[in-house]
């Protein structure tokens, strides 16, 4: 028998890859703000100590206020943004980490809460970031184009 609850709980994830094999991400249990991207895009630029090549869809998480302000204030000084077509998953590098992650790590996991699926989605960053030729070879993905 399944039993669903009334409540609406949720994970949101935000990811970023580079060519060399690095894995970014960050895991919270509300939905991404602008604040939050700017925390993201700063965090990467910790965490990476170089210029950053973002690649955004049209999501309008992209394009907030915070957002907008944060790249105005750097000035393409070290994160230059470019900017795919909508509903072209298919050129973004970074989606293969989620193709891996649905398709392949997380497949067919069930979890009885939402702190057990944080886990489950913690472990499988965590390996996936050791697997820095497969990250690398993302950007080799026939769409993607990079080289």
């Amino acid at each position: 028998m399944l039993r669903e609850g009334c409540r609406y709980q949720h994970l949101s994830a935000i990811s970023a890859i580079s060519p060399a094999g690095d894995l970014v991400y960050q895991i919270q249990e509300s939905s991404f703000k602008g604040k939050d991207v700017v925390d993201f895009l700063k965090k990467l630029l910790d965490t990476l100590k170089q210029k950053l090549l973002i690649i955004w869809d049209g999501a309008r998480i992209h394009s907030s206020k915070e957002v907008k302000d944060f790249l105005r204030k750097d000035k393409n000084e070290t994160i230059y943004l470019a900017k795919i077509p909508p509903y072209s998953p298919e050129l973004n590098a970074d989606e293969q980490v989620w193709k891996t992650l649905k398709c392949d790590m997380l497949k067919n996991v069930v979890c009885k809460n939402l702190t057990q699926l944080k886990t489950k989605l913690q472990n499988a960053f965590q390996v996936l970031q050791q697997a820095t030729k497969k990250i690398a070879n993302f950007f080799k993905h026939l769409k993607v184009g990079f080289v």
